[in-house]
């Protein structure tokens, strides 16, 4: 099975930590359209600095119910 999310929206989890922002940059070059959710409790947000312009970014903890409330508000496709 192929998945193509190109022009879809994505949640990232942990997307201000270092893999998670590598993941950020990875789905942006593909045309992804990213949300990072992130409690910036060990992630930091200079690590997204040169795509802050691209990405929307939810602080929040991903045992809080404001995970939902980000998922739906922002018509997401694909959690990560």
């Amino acid at each position: 099975m192929t998945y193509h999310i190109e022009k879809d929206n994505v949640l990232v989890t942990g997307g201000a930590g270092f893999i998670g922002s590598a993941l950020v940059r990875a789905l942006i070059k593909k045309g992804v359209n990213v949300v990072v959710y992130d409690n910036f409790l060990y992630g930091h947000k200079s690590n997204l600095v040169d795509v802050e312009d691209d990405i929307d970014i939810v602080r929040g903890d991903i045992l809080s119910w404001k995970i939902y409330q980000a998922i739906k508000e922002f018509n997401i496709g694909y959690v990560f």
